[in-house]
């Protein structure tokens, strides 16, 4: 008897069940439908037992329909998905992706992802989890399965181009829909009507927009009684820094279980009241932040009374604000700060930040510092002195401070007393890293740091 076959005998004497199990527990969460050499297609073919057990459907129920990728001009593509979904059966639910490009090579190829889209369709009723990409001209395409997504509960939307194409409701009615993300929906008239009263999280990539996006957000969490987590990065259109949003619409939207908010819109910050907010992100992307966002943030705040456990601010404008905030979120356990520019003034206001922090903020655990932009070299960084040290010292709870920093200079607020003392909390367990980032030259030998071409590590 040779090798296989001796492999084959074993593989017969693993039970069913058994084998099930295992191939339950290393399936993909997306195999490719149009690479027969991996996932499900492949087991099929080692043996008669094997194939018998690849005929469960939920073997089946997670698949991505990829036009972009090559697997997809190598076979028959609308074969290989309707035999994928005849395998599905009927009962199992469908977890898949399905991709599309913008443009096509020519009007056959156009023919053949329409086919597939209507395939996909045709089983909406078993969708469980969709990640859909589609063309503007496409979008619409998904009325279709308008009052047939029961078993719908995650939404993940994406537009490959940015043209409008409406308001699409298909999805207002699906009765376990509670996760929605929309991405490149570009066009400020590009909506989507959801069920929001089951709605817990929902997120929206668009940077810029008018008022009526701003309203858009106020509405969704005014109707949203059940939203946990809201991730935006709309701001208003206008000039670079600055807030276009008319200060006389002072009515207030509370909404109670929001935990999770990101955000970067100063005029969405006045709107809202969120006695439930645990975690606060305010990140911009490639945007500058409007000059009024930190007053903003901090009268959010305020009025909302909520138990803040985590605020991130990336490009943050960093003055006195900054400091305002801080002080009214005392039970802040993690505060995480990006700049994209340095200036004194910013200096200042981490410095005095660092002074303060032990009477401010007396449950901190996570302190995290990062400048990160080269046009703005040779700013000094004072606040990187004793006062850290003394403030790792006098708070035992603050078991992470991470500070990086762009500069070609030597780091010298700190002495080698200092750093010996902070190397010697970090052995002891204390996440505690202090580096900066630059082009430096070998040789540069020094006994408070160690190097290399673009890092210099103190602790």
């Amino acid at each position: 008897m040779d090798q296989s076959s001796k492999v084959a005998v074993l593989l017969r004497r693993v039970p069913t069940s058994t084998l099930m199990r295992i191939f339950t527990l290393v399936k993909e969460e997306r195999y490719d439908v149009f690479d027969v050499s991996k996932g499900p297609w492949v087991l099929s073919h080692v043996c008669r037992d094997w194939r018998a057990i690849l005929l469960s459907g939920s073997l089946w129920s997670g698949s991505s329909v990829d036009q972009t990728k090559r697997s997809f001009k190598l076979k028959d593509p609308l074969a290989l998905l309707q035999t994928a979904l005849s395998r599905l059966g009927p009962f199992h639910p469908l977890d898949f992706t399905f991709k599309t490009s913008h443009g096509y090579v020519d009007d056959s190829q156009k023919s053949i992802v329409d086919d597939l889209l209507l395939q996909v369709i045709q089983v909406s009723k078993q969708w469980r989890i969709a990640t859909i990409e589609l063309s503007s001209e496409r979008m619409p395409t998904l009325f279709t399965v308008r009052n047939n997504t029961r078993n719908l509960k995650t939404l993940h939307l994406k537009c490959s181009d940015i043209h409008e194409f409406g308001t699409i409701d298909t999805f207002a009615l699906a009765p376990n829909l509670s996760k929605v993300a929309l991405q490149n929906f570009g066009h400020l008239k590009n909506r989507i009507e959801l069920p929001y009263p089951r709605l817990v999280e929902f997120s929206d990539d668009r940077e810029w927009g008018d008022e009526s996006m701003t309203e858009y957000y106020v509405s969704l969490l005014r109707r949203s009684p059940k939203l946990e987590r809201l991730l935006t990065n709309h701001q208003l259109l206008g000039p670079p820094g600055k807030s276009t949003f008319s200060k006389n619409k002072s009515s207030i939207i509370t909404n109670v279980s929001v935990r999770d908010l990101h955000a970067c819109d100063s005029a969405l910050m006045r709107r809202i009241s969120l006695p439930a907010l645990e975690s606060l992100t305010v990140n911009s992307r490639d945007v500058t932040l409007p000059d009024d966002i930190l007053p903003s943030i901090r009268d959010m705040l305020v009025r909302s009374k909520c138990p803040l456990r985590t605020l991130s601010i990336f490009d943050s404008p960093g003055h006195s604000d900054l400091i305002r905030i801080l002080e009214s979120t005392p039970q802040l356990t993690e505060l995480r700060l990006r700049f994209p520019s340095w200036s004194k003034k910013q200096d200042n206001t981490i410095k005095s930040l660092i002074g303060k922090a032990r009477g401010i903020l007396p449950q901190l655990q996570v302190l995290d510092i990062n400048m990160y932009d080269w046009e703005f070299l040779g700013v000094g960084f004072a606040f990187v002195s004793t006062g850290l040290l003394d403030l790792v010292k006098a708070r035992p709870r603050l078991r992470e401070l991470n500070v990086q920093v762009l500069t070609q200079d030597v780091l010298t607020g700190l002495s080698q007393k200092d750093l010996s003392e902070l190397r010697a909390l970090k052995s002891q367990g204390r996440e505690l890293s202090i580096t900066t980032r630059g082009e430096y030259r070998k040789g540069e030998d020094d006994q408070r740091f160690t190097q290399t071409e673009r890092l210099r590590v103190y602790v």
